[in-house]
């Protein structure tokens, strides 16, 4: 546990996400578009225009980020499609990326494109070798937040916290606790796993999903990182 736990913070370090490669699962559904009216009559804005232009916040699930316009979900990104579809979609949405950037692998990670859109980075795994995406051990891209907003777009998780919030804030998932590490700077980092992915395993198994840290710990929150590993062996 003490190993995984000190992999997670150096992980969330580097590349604000811990990644292990294997193959699982099946690609999930595209991005959803905007389709055309069929009325005759002159339609209004609300009909006509393209669903992701309402987009008022962005939430990151254990699933995919939420694009939301309020209560309403517009779009589910899920981790588990193509990354140029997702870096699109939030392109509608926020405009273009703020930066782009290669990492290069780690005993612990593949490497990868970081696409910057303000506090909101995707994280374009590159495995060495074909795999079948899923959300436990090979997502196709993974997401981290280090700020409550990107422009006029929130950010934040769909069990409801953000970045910036008091860290007691984020209550993890029952029986899972808490994690931390001292980073080699001597400063304590503390994160809790707030939401699982879809079929991941108990938090004794390696539990996947939505993680909340906090560094220096005891807070407030700032980060937020999914798909990612909490506990396991």
């Amino acid at each position: 546990m003490a190993r995984i736990s000190s992999v997670i913070a150096v992980a969330a370090v580097a590349i604000g996400v811990l990644l292990l490669a294997a193959c699982s699962g099946k690609a999930g559904a595209p991005v959803p578009t905007a389709t055309a009216s069929s009325s005759t009559s002159t339609p209004s804005r609300s009909a006509s225009a393209d669903p992701l232009s309402t987009v008022d916040a962005i939430l990151v699930g254990g699933d995919g980020l939420h694009l939301q316009h309020g209560t309403e979900t517009v779009a589910l990104l899920d981790y588990r499609t193509d990354p140029a579809q997702a870096i699109a979609a939030l392109t509608a949405v926020l405009g273009a990326p703020t930066a782009t950037s290669e990492a290069g692998g780690t005993n612990h990670t593949v490497p990868s494109t970081l696409t910057e859109f303000g506090g909101l980075r995707v994280v374009d795994h590159h495995y060495g070798a074909p795999v079948t995406y899923d959300y436990l051990v090979t997502p196709a891209w993974s997401v981290m937040l280090s700020a409550a907003a990107a422009g006029d777009v929130a950010l934040g998780t769909t069990v409801g916290v953000a970045v910036g919030e008091p860290y007691e804030n984020a209550q993890p998932v029952a029986g899972s606790g808490q994690s931390s590490a001292t980073m080699p700077d001597g400063s304590q980092e503390s994160w809790v796993l707030v939401e699982r992915s879809p079929g991941s395993p108990e938090v004794e198994g390696g539990a996947v999903g939505v993680l909340v840290g906090a560094r220096p710990w005891p807070g407030p929150i700032s980060w937020i990182s999914a798909p990612a590993m909490f506990g396991g062996a």
